[in-house]
């Protein structure tokens, strides 16, 4: 797992602008990655998206699942947004994963 967090260039008008918890406000702003196995990605994403959308409304952060690439047995899951937001949706993605690997006997 990496954590990045990127400047973005805010004019002091547009600071002003801003809540002081937005996530475009470098200090507040960050990027997580996660990978996971090709095998687990349907859990996350759900019939028509429902489960990851579903996180997206719960956290307000950002979630990006890379698309299949051949070979690849991994995909790589960004979630952008502020540190509360990125860890609900750690915290949402631990738990879907750990109910699903419960309802499945331990194979997904």
């Amino acid at each position: 797992m990496q954590s990045t967090t990127p400047q973005l260039p805010l004019s002091s008008s547009e600071r002003n602008t801003l809540s002081c918890k937005d996530y475009r406000i470098p200090e507040y702003y960050q990027c997580h990655e996660i990978i996971i196995p090709n095998d687990w990605v349907g859990c996350m994403i759900g019939r028509g998206g429902v489960k990851i959308n579903e996180i997206h409304h719960l956290s307000g952060a950002m979630i990006n699942i890379s698309p299949c690439e051949a070979g690849k047995k991994e995909r790589n899951i960004r979630i952008t947004g502020s540190t509360a937001t990125v860890n609900v949706v750690l915290y949402l993605i631990q738990t879907r994963i750990s109910a699903e690997l419960l309802t499945s006997g331990g194979l997904l």
